[in-house]
């Protein structure tokens, strides 16, 4: 197939374009008989790959990946049969029937849940559970009729668990209760006579769609809003491989009494709406007490206060040291924490995070040394909030 991709340009404006970090799959499936796996550059959706897809015998649409890497999509024609869920490798294209759903799919969107790496599918106005090892598809509920749902057509879940979809008519966005089937109108994106075929949140946690009519669009989830920001062919399927989110520096630590540097990162979502941002800390000694520590402010002061390790923060720093946030690395020597947006700690209280804000943090942990009990810091981890 020959395509052209053209990149729309929006300026400078924030938040423009996918997260750097992630990698971008999306199905071409024009025709269903020989669909195309390519995959874009996040930042521009320039191709980077195309891999032609086997082992099916259609697929009109609908991509999802999981914690593994592995792609999944519905296989099967528009007909009176039941379809299959099919599952691609990402590396190669070589696709491999999983299962029966038991049912046959008109409209068909696929989704899997980062909060328990479960493979959820929507088809029209249902909510299935599928099963990755059987290919089976539980029906959770029927969804409506709430308020503008006509009959949906794509489906993602966030990293908070949280279902969206949107319709046919009006590209009207709804929140989904997963667990229930429980719909909630947000809001409708206006994006023309046609429909989006797919969603999927990148690892910044922001919602994008393709649609029917052509394009990849960055969606605002409050208020809902659709916007165009690559012009690209008409793509059926979006998934996105999430990679870290934020940037670490400070690095390498300075190594612990187990030998290694102990590490920070954040993963979840940057996104000030959602309050999923969750930081990690691993490589740190075992049953060894910890909080985070945080700032607007990047800094270095080497052993700070007789500390074997270096801060890496500045100006006015907070500690997370509320009820459950001092805790003990245990047998794995790792802790978490999952960050409230509108609390975080700074010397004169706790304060909400706002967009555009820069926040810095590392972990401050007990550590021994040849010369008797010291302290320790990770490296540092930043992210800039949306």
């Amino acid at each position: 197939m020959q395509y052209t991709w053209l990149l729309v340009t929006l300026g400078a404006s924030f938040g423009s374009v996918a997260h750097a970090q992630d990698r971008l799959f999306v199905l071409d499936t024009s025709p269903v008989s020989m669909p195309d796996l390519v995959e874009l550059d996040p930042v521009s959706a320039t191709p980077i790959n195309l891999l032609p897809v086997t082992g099916h015998e259609a697929l009109f649409g609908g991509l999802a990946i999981d914690g593994a890497g592995d792609l999944y999509s519905i296989d099967g024609y528009n007909d009176a049969l039941s379809d299959r869920t099919f599952r691609i490798d990402a590396a190669t294209g070589a696709g491999t029937v999983v299962g029966d759903t038991n049912s046959n799919w008109n409209f068909r969107s696929v989704a899997v849940n980062p909060v328990d790496d479960g493979l959820y599918g929507w088809r029209d106005n249902e909510l299935f559970r599928i099963d990755k090892v059987t290919g089976a598809a539980i029906s959770i509920a029927s969804v409506g009729p709430a308020m503008n749902l006509d009959q949906g057509t794509a489906f993602a879940i966030s990293t908070a668990g949280v279902g969206y979809v949107t319709d046919i008519g009006g590209n009207s966005l709804f929140s989904v209760d997963i667990a229930t089937g429980a719909a909630t109108f947000l809001g409708d994106l206006n994006t023309g006579s046609s429909w989006f075929n797919d969603l999927d949140f990148d690892g910044a946690g922001v919602l994008w769609g393709v649609h029917n009519g052509g394009g990849i669009y960055r969606i605002t989830l409050s208020p809902a809003t659709a916007t165009m920001t690559f012009s690209t062919p008409t793509y059926t399927g979006i998934a996105f491989e999430r990679g870290d989110i934020g940037t670490t520096y400070c690095i390498p630590a300075v190594a612990n009494s187990t030998g290694a540097a102990a590490q920070v990162r954040g993963t979840g979502s940057v996104v000030v709406a959602s309050n999923s941002l969750t930081l990690e800390a691993d490589h740190l000694p075992v049953f060894s007490f910890s909080f985070f520590i945080t700032s607007r402010t990047t800094g270095f002061a080497a052993n700070p206060g007789g500390s074997q390790g270096n801060l890496c923060l500045g100006g006015a720093i907070g500690r997370f040291v509320g009820p459950g946030q001092v805790q003990n690395s245990g047998l794995a020597g790792e802790v978490e924490l999952d960050l409230d947006l509108t609390a975080l700690p700074t010397p004169n209280g706790l304060v909400a995070a706002a967009p555009g804000e820069t926040w810095s943090f590392q972990a401050w942990y007990r550590d021994s040394s040849p010369s008797g009990p010291t302290s320790n810091f990770t490296n540092g981890f930043t992210v800039t909030l949306q």
